[in-house]
């Protein structure tokens, strides 16, 4: 037999069963928005077994709620998509160009804009979750763009304007998803779900002669139960 080396492994966090969501927000999700605040993309994977709480930590639990704090059982997700939102309604109250060159203000100002999708892979196929009421499922294309990367078409893009908005997109897309009862889950997410949130800033100059625009998209992705499908018991 082969002499077995000991193997160390270096994890960023390590959380136990007494974690909470926010201080998984804390220490993960925070570092996604500073990332979009700065123009870079971001992503975060969800990988692990069925029941291993990848959609709670990603979406949440609305049972875990409680009377003290309504948010208390929101995932990454909703948190994130909260964060944003609540910035860029603070930046809506800053003085126009028009206003500011006025007031003779010589610095530059910030336009943003959030936009959300929300799409399904199951079987290789790709659906959007967010599709029109009453439309049949389709596999959507996806397809590579020269200067923005991969993209699929034909995919609906939310403008996200108000916290109402995310919760109708999370709850419009939890309907949609592809579920079913295995040996380790009674209602477990057999797909792969990905929300991207894209987050555009646009700088204008006090004498509105240029604008800039950077484009952050940050995608959080729910994957499907890692095991063997002979371990789920899934048909």
């Amino acid at each position: 037999r082969k002499h077995r080396h000991s193997r160390q492994y270096q994890f960023d966090y390590c959380y136990g069963e007494e974690s909470t969501q926010e201080q998984v927000f804390n220490d993960i999700g925070t570092t996604v928005l500073e990332n979009a605040f700065a123009g870079y993309n971001a992503s975060v994977f969800a990988y692990g077994q069925t029941g291993s709480g990848k959609t709670h930590t990603m979406i949440g639990s609305k049972e875990a709620e409680q009377d003290t704090d309504p948010h208390e059982g929101e995932g990454l997700i909703p948190r994130i998509s909260r964060e944003l939102v609540e910035y860029v309604s603070k930046l809506k109250h800053e003085p126009s160009p028009v206003e500011r060159k006025s007031m003779g203000g010589t610095s530059t100002m910030s336009v943003v804009k959030l936009e959300a999708s929300y799409v399904e892979i199951y079987n290789e196929n790709c659906c959007d979750l967010l599709r029109p009421t009453g439309t049949e499922r389709e596999n959507l294309k996806v397809r590579e763009h020269p200067k923005t990367g991969a993209y699929v078409e034909g995919l609906t893009n939310v403008s996200v304007k108000s916290l109402e908005d995310i919760e109708n997109i999370m709850e419009i897309g939890a309907k949609s998803r592809t579920v079913a009862s295995t040996n380790m889950n009674s209602r477990s997410s057999r797909s792969h779900a990905i929300f991207t949130l894209v987050f555009t800033q646009t700088k204008i100059s006090a004498d509105m002669s240029a604008a800039i625009d950077t484009v952050s998209k940050i995608n959080l992705v729910d994957l499907a139960g890692s095991e063997r499908v002979a371990a789920s018991g899934v048909v």
